[in-house]
């Protein structure tokens, strides 16, 4: 799957984060990170059109480029892969290159 496929795959998966995340529970999970609803919702979603290793590399690198309350925020703000912020396309190149290396 080409770079652009997994990012017009996970743009519409940051939405069912937030919404699912929403429902969620506040657990944080410990002191970094997102909570366990995020994580869950965003590894649900991504699972369903990628894989686990792909799923498991862009989760931890959106955890260490964003907070959780700003990774909810990039969700509300998407409407395309077109507006896809340039860190966005960073973690899904990054973990492409480590899966494939």
């Amino acid at each position: 799957m080409t770079w652009m496929r997994k990012l017009r795959v996970l743009v519409p998966l940051l939405a069912l984060v937030l919404v699912l995340g929403a429902c969620g529970d506040d657990d944080d999970g410990g002191s970094t990170g997102f909570s366990d609803s995020t994580r869950e919702a965003y590894l649900d979603g991504c699972l369903e059109d990628g894989n686990e290793a792909f799923c498991n590399c862009t989760l931890d690198e959106f955890e260490k480029i964003y907070s959780e309350d700003e990774f909810e925020d990039l969700a509300l703000q998407l409407g395309s892969p077109d507006e896809a912020p340039e860190e966005f396309v960073d973690v899904i190149l990054t973990c492409l290159d480590q899966l494939d290396g």
